[in-house]
């Protein structure tokens, strides 16, 4: 967790593999508009693009020169966007364009000094912009085009569906849009995209056969890349007016920059669960960590740890505060709602507050 690799507009492809300090030190290991880097193997190797090719290190830490694939179709974004593969880490998905015209998804695979490409048989609507497939499953894939249409495949990329009667955000001009499915309920996915005109965030429960508006609490604005904690009780969002949050629980995004955070367009985002990290890219003014506190997991009066407030949390606390049992560590977290360091009559009285939405 404590490798860092960035891409950046002119200042090239950048790596911090040693850090000592809070200040992280990067290397320049070359120069250029570097962006969209993925991994299949945890960052032991890297793929990235430039406006003209796709660059593969195969050991990011150390290289120098990269193994690079020019551009040899048409139609597609300036930067398009990766995806990886997830049973090869020398293979990567890059959204089309087409080798011969057309929209397709186009699949690079390292061979030797040389990059192969085959392309997929699908032609897409439009440009393809964002790319995905499920980490409970991968054989689920999901793709969005650059009028907003959302597809999804359930056979690796092989065949693909159009999501009917919703047409989804726009995406970034250049850059693409963001798709990001869920680590814990199949089906489950969250796009993102342009939000000026339309709702920017938007998520379905069924592969796409249905979207809901999830946009409440974020402003019209353009979304760049979501991220999520292992269990999603959040989920964060690097957008063109900031860094957002959006709680599970109150089903609302916040703007996390604060008085610390820089005001600038926030590019990218990555959650590092070692570090409890929400890890921001912006335009201009480096990386940004947004660090939860240790117990952010925590539901303020959920004693038994069910995910609800309810007359059963009472009873614990009223046996608590009577002696009758001894409090786990979380217990004393969750049952001290006024943070007064004791378990009484006091927290009781907020817990039926709760309950009773007062």
């Amino acid at each position: 967790p404590y490798q860092i690799f960035a891409g950046s507009q002119d200042q090239g492809f950048q790596r911090s593999v040693n850090q000592l300090y809070d200040i992280y030190d990067f290397e320049q290991v070359i120069s250029g508009d570097y962006g969209h880097l993925v991994s299949g193997d945890n960052g032991v190797s890297i793929w990235s693009v430039y406006p003209g090719f796709a660059m593969y290190y195969p050991n990011a830490s150390t290289n120098i020169n990269g193994i690079t694939w020019d551009f040899d179709m048409t139609g597609h974004l300036w930067m398009p966007p990766l995806m990886e593969d997830p049973n090869d880490p020398s293979s990567v998905y890059i959204a089309g364009g087409g080798l011969s015209g057309g929209n397709h998804i186009i699949k690079l695979t390292r061979s030797g000094s040389t990059i192969d490409v085959s392309e997929g048989d699908f032609n897409f609507n439009n440009t393809v912009t964002a790319m995905a497939y499920s980490p409970i499953d991968p054989s689920h894939r999901y793709a969005l085009t650059y009028n907003g249409t959302f597809y999804h495949s359930e056979d690796s990329g092989i065949n693909w569906s159009a999501s009917t009667g919703f047409s989804g955000p726009d995406s970034h001009y250049f850059y693409g849009s963001k798709i990001l499915p869920s680590k814990i309920d199949l089906g489950k996915v969250i796009i993102a995209g342009s939000g000026y005109s339309n709702p920017p965030v938007f998520v379905t429960f069924n592969h796409g056969n249905s979207f809901s508006n999830m946009s409440q609490g974020m402003p019209s604005t353009l979304v760049y890349d979501l991220a999520s904690t292992e269990n999603e009780n959040f989920i964060f969002a690097a957008t063109a007016v900031g860094a957002f949050a959006f709680s599970e629980d109150q089903q609302l995004w916040e703007d996390i920059i604060g008085l610390n955070g820089t005001d600038q367009t926030y590019w990218s985002v990555e959650y590092v669960p070692e570090l409890l990290t929400a890890r921001f890219g912006t335009y201009g003014r480096g990386i940004w960590d947004f660090i939860l506190d240790e117990n952010f997991e925590i539901l303020i009066g959920d004693l038994n740890q069910d995910a609800i407030i309810n007359i059963q949390d009472i009873i614990i606390l009223i046996n608590i505060s009577l002696d009758v049992i001894i409090p786990t560590e979380y217990q004393n977290l969750a049952g001290d709602i006024n943070q007064d360091e004791t378990i009484d009559i006091l927290d009781i009285i907020n817990c039926i507050n709760i309950i009773l939405n007062r």
